[in-house]
């Protein structure tokens, strides 16, 4: 009896250390321990003579040889369900893919280690208040209205390019909202649009990109649309900043 009751315990402390990936592996095993606990109790020698005393006359009058041959008979039975059990679980498909968890069960601080691993792919790179990420969104709708999903990322790239620089204020909002001399940096919250543009998808996407580290900027502090910009403004981008690169409707500078 103590033989079968620890072997019960073995299989029920290794099943609740199996992980819910496991589950299958885990119902075969559980289907054989049922299987050996049912021969097990209809078995006459379990619990020394637990049987004996509740079994007909006719099991009185057993002679103790009898019990042996009997008793000898259950513990064949017995290994044979434990061989049939394994062999079930070994050639199962499932068993196949996880062996190596159900020969050597992965402890509780490493599935621990490894829930922490895969969430923090999912952490955002660059963090920002409620108030900058709304700035964000608004400058990169109003800045790259018609441009495609890098055109937008580009343009949010160099807002954040700005706010890591030392020659440009510290924040997003503060960035946006900077002058220069009496001069805004961003026309767009000189002539309305940045206070009332309507947020896209596309828009959310491109700033949610450039939180998570995605950056096509080469560094740029500048951009402008030559096609729309004033004349005069365009001739100081072309004599004091260093052009790097042109996409859509914009052409990108940084300082020398």
């Amino acid at each position: 009896m103590l033989g079968i009751r620890s072997f019960l315990q073995g299989v029920y402390k290794m099943l609740t250390k199996l992980t819910k990936k496991n589950y299958r592996s885990c119902a075969i095993v559980m289907a054989g321990t049922v299987a050996i606990a049912v021969i097990a109790f209809n078995s006459t020698s379990f619990g020394g003579s637990g049987k004996n005393k509740t079994t007909t006359l006719r099991n009185v009058l057993t002679s103790e040889d009898d019990s042996d041959e009997e008793e000898t008979d259950t513990q064949a039975k017995i290994q044979a369900g434990i061989e049939e059990v394994l062999s079930t679980i070994e050639n199962s498909a499932e068993f196949s893919k996880n062996q190596n968890i159900i020969c050597s069960v992965m402890s509780h601080e490493a599935a621990e280690e490894n829930i922490e691993v895969n969430t923090s792919e999912t952490v955002p790179k660059i963090e920002l208040s409620s108030t900058d990420y709304n700035a964000l969104l608004r400058i990169v709708e109003a800045e790259a209205t018609g441009e495609d999903l890098k055109g937008k990322i580009l343009v949010g790239n160099v807002i954040m390019n700005r706010v890591s620089s030392d020659q440009f204020p510290d924040t997003v909002e503060e960035v946006i909202l900077q002058k220069v001399e009496g001069h805004v940096q961003f026309s767009p919250t000189a002539d309305g649009r940045y206070q009332n543009v309507q947020i896209t998808d596309e828009t959310v996407e491109a700033v949610d990109h450039v939180l998570a580290g995605e950056d096509y900027s080469q560094g740029a502090l500048f951009f402008s649309a030559r096609d729309k910009a004033d004349p005069d403004n365009m001739s100081w981008f072309d004599n004091n900043l260093k052009w790097l690169f042109i996409y859509g409707g914009h052409e990108f500078y940084t300082l020398y």
